[in-house]
Order: C-alpha cells, then structure tokens, then sequence
C-alpha cells in the first residue's frame, strides 16, 4: 500500500438532474408498467463487445460481439440466443424482452423481427 502522502483525491462526475419532461417520462414509464409481473420479463444489456440477458431468476446466456454490431447482427443474436436464454432460465409462457432504445433496436426492421417471431418487447 502506498504511503499517505502518495494518495489521490477524486471527486465524483457532476451528473445532471432530470428535467421535468424525464421526470414525466419516468413517471408515464412507472405507471404503464406498475401490473407487470417483472419476473417474466428477459433484460438485455449491452457494451461494445458483450450483449447479455438476465432475469430474476439469474443471467442468461453473454454473447462475445466480434466487430461493430448493427441490425442484422443483432437480429442474428437474438435468433440464436434470445430463445435459448428463455427456456434456460425458465421464464414460462408470456415473457416480455427488454432492451436499450438504441437505433439498431429500435428499428423498422427489429420491430418487424419482434413481430414475426410473436416476442413481446416492454416499450419505453
């Protein structure tokens, strides 16, 4: 351990407050969804090369991304992995998928996907 005098302060990275149109947003979120049985619901989560699944019952299956993820890589990922995870984890008939709004999530093309393949997707 390094003396006393060698020792660093940090302070914390201002974040700014919420602005009344997102306390709305989060708010309009929070009453929508307030019913929801959140343990049926698949959580994704993302970073620039990871894409995991999680529920309440544990983490779902990571998926290593080679390259720069767009659309039909995504759309890859979920044909291979969205399923899988679900029956692995046991999250019964019904479950709902939750996901980032990040363009390649978001588009016409993901949202025919999520159709297609009869997987509902919380919306916010």
């Amino acid at each position: 351990m390094p003396p006393l005098c060698q020792l660093l302060r940090r302070l914390a990275r201002r974040k700014h407050l919420l602005s009344s149109y997102h306390k709305r947003k989060h708010l309009g979120f929070a009453k929508c969804y307030r019913n929801l049985d959140w343990t049926q619901v698949l959580w994704s989560d993302g970073t620039k090369m990871t894409l995991l699944s999680i529920t309440s019952k544990g983490p779902g299956n990571i998926v290593r991304i080679h390259g720069i993820m767009d659309s039909i890589k995504y759309h890859k990922i979920l044909d291979q992995y969205l399923a899988a995870s679900a029956r692995r984890l046991k999250v019964g008939c019904g479950w709902i998928f939750q996901q980032d709004n990040d363009p390649k999530q978001t588009s016409i093309f993901t949202q025919k996907w999520f159709t297609d393949h009869r997987i509902k997707v919380v919306q916010w």
